[in-house]
């Protein structure tokens, strides 16, 4: 059996930020990386790629910040980039790590296996069907972002459309054009600047060490009102430039480009139970988000954090931060009635046996180390966020896991959060770390992970943290933990927006600190 120092599963930014970062931070360790794909990318393998794929995030905003996307992968400023050319770009990125062999002993043993499938979805073998023939009649499944992506390939190789849409589901994805308000603001640059960021609730905010605003913003009336005021103008924005409310059509989409297809005739949008004729259906009705690893010994899913298995935490403990939380957010409070309405509506959410659903979210400390594991230094999960900042999010985590594994112990002990003096020993009991220090850590974990249940009601929250305006503060916070400085810029730099350039030598920093 061999033994390495660190196995990684998975070979999307991720995975290859993590391989790339340990080696660097580690130079004598032995590394494995595990993909079950045949190829490097994750979702952008080349076998899960198809023709006219292209991402959300506009040239240099996906892209590592030591190894910039320059002019020879084709892609000019403004463009969305080509799913090939992600592909080659991750493919690249892999040949500048090599391979170093050394001595390890690991805290776990990996048993791999091929992973033979019978079942086909959209992102496998996707090159291997011809659906994409003009004239054709094609079905659309779902409200989904891959929906929109499916209904957008079909119009553009001139195939009509039905696009079916549960009723009593959580209807059509938001989506937003690249760039927004009258000033044509960059839409993807917005999100990571500070001063636009304090107006999002976080509880995590004031890693960014301007807590006193977030406070007066979202802790009195009148920062509410101000808080108000600003989500007002970004989506009557975002209805205006897509044209919502001018189009009848286009209005069913409005979430209970494509939007000009629909105009046109050639996708007709379905918000009901129905029989149509078809000669393909693309079903975009989500995944499963549970692991294909299996972990023994059985019931370890608990300590993992996994939101299928019991809580790691006390309902006691769980209830306490749903106060905290709504004290310090009261506009949160509002979410309920959203649910409420929803319920009134006729929504119908999944069955509590359903793969998908979510009895509570990851319990995961900084979104990375599981519950039952904050003190053992032995495992990780990377990229459990759900963010347009993909790229900086994966390269910090990778560098703060890379520092928590290799034995940093600042990185457990820099906890803002103080578990209050009645539920120390409640939170203790689920400690497996010394001293008040992983207390704390867990008190902070709940309080961090049960945010996106009152902050993201309508999103992934239930299950996953959802990142919009969160991912710098978020970014913030580990980098806070490592000893970093978190003001990348000078001058105003809460007025300008954060790109990957400010974080050029990140690694190398951590490594020359004192």
């Amino acid at each position: 059996m061999e033994s390495v120092d660190l196995v990684i599963v998975g070979a999307g930014w991720h995975g290859l930020s993590a391989l790339k970062t340990y080696r660097q931070v580690h130079p004598t360790a032995r590394i494995i990386c595990l993909d079950s794909a045949s190829s490097v990318g994750g979702v952008w393998a080349t076998q899960r790629l198809y023709p006219g794929l292209k991402s959300n995030n506009m040239l240099g905003t996906y892209e590592f910040s030591d190894f910039p996307m320059d002019a020879s992968f084709g892609v000019k400023p403004g463009e969305h980039i080509p799913g090939e050319v992600i592909h080659e770009y991750l493919a690249r990125f892999v040949e500048r790590v090599e391979a170093v062999d050394g001595n390890g002993n690991g805290g776990w043993v990996v048993t791999t296996a091929p992973a033979p499938s019978t079942t086909f979805t959209t992102s496998t073998k996707c090159t291997e069907y011809t659906l994409l023939t003009p004239s054709r009649k094609l079905t659309i499944l779902g409200g989904t972002k891959s929906a929109w992506d499916a209904v957008h390939a079909a119009c553009s190789a001139s195939c009509t459309v039905t696009w079916i849409i549960r009723r009593r589901g959580h209807g059509p994805a938001w989506m937003a054009p690249p760039h927004v308000t009258p000033f044509k603001a960059w839409l993807e640059k917005l999100v990571t600047t500070r001063l636009l960021t304090w107006f999002s609730p976080c509880i995590w905010g004031e890693a960014d060490g301007f807590g006193v605003i977030r406070r007066f913003l979202h802790g009195t009336w009148l920062g509410r009102k101000v808080v108000d005021g600003f989500w007002g103008v970004l989506e009557r924005d975002v209805v205006a430039l897509n044209g919502y409310e001018e189009d009848e059509e286009v209005g069913k989409l409005r979430p209970w480009g494509v939007l000009g297809m629909v105009r046109s005739g050639r996708v007709r949008v379905i918000v009901d139970d129905i029989r149509v004729e078809s000669e393909g259906i693309v079903c975009a009705t989500g995944w499963a988000a549970t692991p294909r690893v299996q972990f023994r010994p059985a019931g370890i899913e608990r300590a993992l954090g996994f939101p299928w298995a019991e809580d790691f935490l006390s309902q006691g403990t769980v209830r306490r931060a749903d106060a905290e939380i709504l004290r310090r957010f009261p506009k949160l409070r509002e979410a309920r009635a959203v649910v409420e309405k929803r319920r009134l509506a006729g929504y119908v959410p999944l069955a509590s046996d359903a793969a998908a659903c979510a009895r509570h979210p990851y319990r995961l400390a900084r979104f990375m180390v599981p519950a039952g594991f904050v003190g053992d230094r032995s495992v990780v999960v990377l990229g459990n966020a759900m963010t347009i900042n993909t790229a900086l999010v994966a390269q910090t985590q990778a560098l703060w896991a890379a520092a928590y594994l290799g034995g940093d112990q600042g990185v457990v002990r820099r906890v803002v959060e103080r578990c209050p003096l009645d539920l120390v020993e409640e939170v203790r009991g689920k400690s497996n770390g010394d001293g008040d220090g992983h207390v704390d850590a867990l008190w902070e974990m709940a309080l961090h992970t049960q945010f996106g249940v009152h902050r993201c009601p309508g999103g992934f929250g239930k299950r996953n943290p959802d990142f919009v305006f969160d991912a710098l503060p978020y970014v913030d916070l580990l980098l806070r933990d490592l000893g970093l400085d978190v003001k990348r810029k000078t001058g105003w730099c809460w007025m300008k927006s954060y790109g990957m350039e400010d974080y050029r030598g990140l690694v190398e920093e951590w490594l020359g600190r004192e």
